[in-house]
């Protein structure tokens, strides 16, 4: 894996400061999933029997469904026992293609719950320092107009978001991927079960864009991310297909063109980037303790669970072009 020119090494090694004013962290409690496999824990050995079958087999009792639904050290009460719902992040974090000279510092964070029907809802908030705006490219709405629509525009901070839902199949004891959303310019896009694959359309059943995979099929799927801003797509078709929205138009100023590298999302170590559930925030406001961040001086916090509009850890009021995360964990269930 080449670095970033700078960025990609920084991806994960700062950490996140609680800050007093929020409530605190709740201590979570469990043997690291590092220790379970060094100490082997019970199944620890087991094979998979089935290694054909989509999606992805995780050794150890502890990582099978019934056990990650156990009543068992649970820190946010969301139904999941704390090692599963990160073993079950981490081993489906997306892969991200990324243009290699794109600034796509990020300070991910994540938060994992069971519904009623058994599936695990994971929601991957990507929280890139800045957005790169599109004022540049080679599409008339973006690039060749006098002045920029704005949603052209760069803003300081990225709140980009994908959604992945989680089955398990009892019989070849393998956790799958069911279901993708992804933020884009126009809201979300989703991909779901046709014939075995996850595929999106857009416009017409013609123009469907199915994900694919480093591994097995349904595993942690490959995300294309547009150059400067970071909206989501399955494919590179589909990327230079797709972009903002300038004047009430759909555009196809996206590109996901030349000099790509693949990036594994970085979502930290077990529970330390996890905000928990809605009846207990196990993060909300955070610094960012990275002397590296270009405004870290300047001490300024974002904040997840309470409303504010995510600005990269800049020194900002600007609302351009952006969600907020609370909004977002809301409308998921969270």
């Amino acid at each position: 894996m080449k670095a970033l020119h700078g960025f990609l090494t920084l991806v994960g090694v700062s950490a996140v400061v609680t800050l007093s004013s929020c409530a605190p962290d709740r201590v979570i409690g469990h043997l690291l999933a590092s220790e379970a496999q060094t100490n082997c824990i019970v199944g620890c050995h087991d094979v998979d029997e089935y290694p054909d079958s989509m999606g992805v087999f995780i050794p150890g009792n502890i990582y099978q469904y019934d056990e990650c639904t156990a009543e068992t050290t649970d820190s946010d009460v969301d139904g999941l026992s704390d090692m599963c719902e990160y073993t079950l992040a981490h081993t489906f974090a997306p892969n991200l293609n990324v243009q290699e000279y794109d600034d796509v510092r990020n300070y991910a964070h994540w938060a994992a719950r069971l519904e009623d029907g058994g599936q695990v809802i994971i929601l991957y908030m990507l929280s890139y320092w800045e957005d790169g705006g599109d004022t540049g490219g080679s599409s008339f709405w973006c690039g060749g107009l006098v002045f920029h629509p704005t949603g052209c525009l760069g803003h300081s901070g990225d709140s980009e978001y994908i959604v992945e839902t989680i089955k398990y199949n009892s019989t070849t004891k393998h956790w799958y991927l069911d279901g993708v959303s992804a933020s884009t310019h126009v809201g979300e896009r989703v991909w779901y079960p046709v014939n075995g694959e996850l595929t999106t359309f857009e416009i017409s059943p013609i123009n469907s864009f199915v994900l694919s995979y480093e591994g097995n099929a349904r595993t942690a799927p490959t995300i294309w991310v547009a150059d400067g801003k970071h909206a989501n797509y399955s494919t590179q078709t589909h990327c230079n297909d797709y972009g903002a929205i300038a004047l009430t138009v759909q555009t196809n100023s996206d590109d996901c063109v030349n000099d790509r590298v693949l990036m594994p999302l970085n979502i930290g170590l077990q529970n330390e980037r996890n905000f928990g559930s809605s009846s207990y925030h196990l993060l909300d406001r955070m610094a960012v303790d990275d002397t590296s961040h270009p405004d870290y001086a300047s001490e300024a916090t974002e904040c997840y669970w309470t409303a504010k509009t995510l600005h990269g850890w800049w020194n900002s009021s600007s609302d351009v072009g952006q969600l907020n995360y609370s909004d977002v964990l809301s409308a998921w269930g969270f």
